[in-house]
């Protein structure tokens, strides 16, 4: 088992890790599918998008678009989803997670595949963008646009270079690609499933299991009841 102990810097995703957005992005998920496709699933079957690209998630549901057809699906989706996405609640114990953290003195950073506007607004918004040293998202027409790209660049902004440096840092979130964006990145990761969103099988390659906050403050070493 990995040592966590040596953690110093802790990367966060957002959706279905900090934020309960699910419901809202497989919302519009649906009514995209409804307007371009003429069908509507059940909320469960659009859950495998929260997490991935979008370019990847519109490849999914149109598996024979071209990438003009792909780029055309996510603008769509992005004009849907924008203007309610920053009102969005954190899960229950994760201020109370993040202040703990802060308060035995990890570096928090926020890696996530949301855009980095719509990352920073919505931190904002909750009120907890000065936990975070570093947000990383996804900025379109440039090469951070995926998990791994996401990670990297937020490593690069903590100065974490080395491979005995990377043993300080690990990725937290719901979903496999939090899993293989860390492994490729040479890091260690946790996977987190109080977001109801992790899909059988994505727990390989995981360090560890977590299903709570408290539970990711104990894998840790950090107290749930004491600074």
């Amino acid at each position: 088992m990995v040592d966590l102990s040596r953690v110093e810097i802790v990367l966060l995703d957002m959706d279905g890790t900090l934020t309960d957005s699910v419901s809202r992005i497989t919302e519009y998920f649906a009514a995209l599918d409804l307007e371009l496709h003429g069908r509507m699933l059940s909320p469960d079957a659009y859950k495998k998008y929260v997490g991935p690209p979008l370019a990847d998630s519109m490849r999914d549901m149109e598996p024979d678009a071209d990438e003009q057809r792909v780029a055309f699906m996510v603008a769509r989706y992005r004009e849907m989803y924008w203007p309610n996405a920053i009102d969005v609640p954190l899960y229950p114990g994760i201020r109370e997670m993040l202040e703990k953290l802060r308060a035995r003195g990890y570096r928090l950073g926020l890696a996530t595949t949301k855009s980095q506007e719509m990352s920073l607004q919505i931190l904002q918004h909750l009120g907890i963008a000065d936990f975070f040293e570093v947000v990383s998202g996804v900025i379109p027409d440039t090469s951070r646009v995926d998990k791994p790209a996401v990670i990297a660049w937020a490593l690069q902004q903590f100065g974490v270079e080395e491979p005995q440096d990377k043993r300080r840092v690990v990725m937290v979130g719901d979903r496999f690609y939090d899993i293989e964006g860390a492994q490729i990145n040479g890091i260690s990761a946790i996977l987190t499933t109080w977001g109801d969103t992790t899909q059988p099988g994505e727990e390989r390659g995981a360090v560890q299991v977590v299903s709570t906050p408290a539970e990711l403050l104990s894998a840790l070493g950090v107290h749930p009841g004491k600074n």
